[in-house]
């Protein structure tokens, strides 16, 4: 299995996460506001850890 790069693997997770949060708030959201609360919220630092032990695994396979 080949991982995406970093950048476009943290992108895309980052237009779902922005998906999930326009289809949960009733309030609107701008993406701005997405990349913020990803960011601040811990979810890139969680994206981060699943992706770098998924790589570890691929590599060591």
């Amino acid at each position: 299995m080949v991982q995406k790069p970093f950048n476009e693997a943290q992108l895309e997770a980052i237009k779902q996460f922005y998906q999930s949060l326009k289809q949960s708030n009733q309030e609107e959201i701008s993406m701005t506001e997405a990349i913020l609360a990803w960011f601040t919220e811990g979810y890139a630092e969680k994206f981060r850890e699943q992706y770098l032990s998924a790589n570890v695994a691929v590599l060591q396979h």
